[in-house]
């Protein structure tokens, strides 16, 4: 079940093609996540942190689609948080954004920038990350497996999102938007997955 506004109609199927690419990269994914990042797990002396867990393909791919289609930049500008290897920023990249991932694991950046080499990745930790302004477009898969920690995440990044930004979340555990009329919501699949557009204005 979805949910969306009159401005954003529902995304097309992706095709059966593109079905069964985005079934191949979920299984390189999850090899990467089993024998590289040792499965699903919390990160080595950051108990808050979740380690690489890969979304699925087909709902990035929705995710991007609409965001691509709201946003007002030509090529806007895409932040992943928590990149991993750079699947979700390399797909951004392919699709038009101008894409910026960060993560904090040294060995996963220097995996990802092995795989995909024009995909720019930065270190650094988003506990302590401060330039969510500068982006259209701020992507997250719930990097934080401390709910509050979570939350304080998410509430930076929407507090300094600019008018017109969207935010792509992914287990996502604050509904303020719902209650503070700041962002319109363009998309959900009802549980896990959001498009979230910041208005030009608050609700008076």
């Amino acid at each position: 079940m979805s949910s969306i506004n009159a401005t954003s109609p529902d995304p097309a199927p992706l095709g059966e093609e593109l079905e069964a690419v985005a079934a191949v990269l979920d299984a390189v994914q999850a090899a990467y996540r089993d024998r590289v990042a040792g499965g699903i797990r919390r990160l080595p002396g950051r108990p808050e942190s979740w380690g690489f867990v890969g979304a699925r393909t087909t709902d990035v791919l929705t995710q991007l689609r609409i965001a691509r289609r709201a946003a007002k930049a030509r090529s806007p500008r895409f932040l992943e948080c928590g990149s991993g290897f750079g699947f979700v920023t390399a797909l951004a990249r392919e699709l038009g954004f101008t894409v910026t991932g960060i993560e904090i694991v040294p060995a996963w950046i220097q995996t990802s920038r092995q795989l995909f080499p024009s995909v720019p990745i930065e270190q650094a930790d988003l506990l302590t990350f401060d330039r969510f302004g500068e982006f259209d477009v701020v992507y997250y898969y719930g990097p934080f497996a401390d709910d509050a920690v979570q939350a304080a995440f998410e509430r930076r990044i929407e507090a300094a999102l600019p008018p017109g930004g969207l935010i792509l979340a992914n287990r996502k555990v604050t509904r303020d938007w719902e209650t503070t009329g700041a962002f319109d919501l363009l998309w959900t699949d009802g549980l896990l997955t959001f498009v979230l557009q910041k208005k030009s204005a608050p609700l008076l």
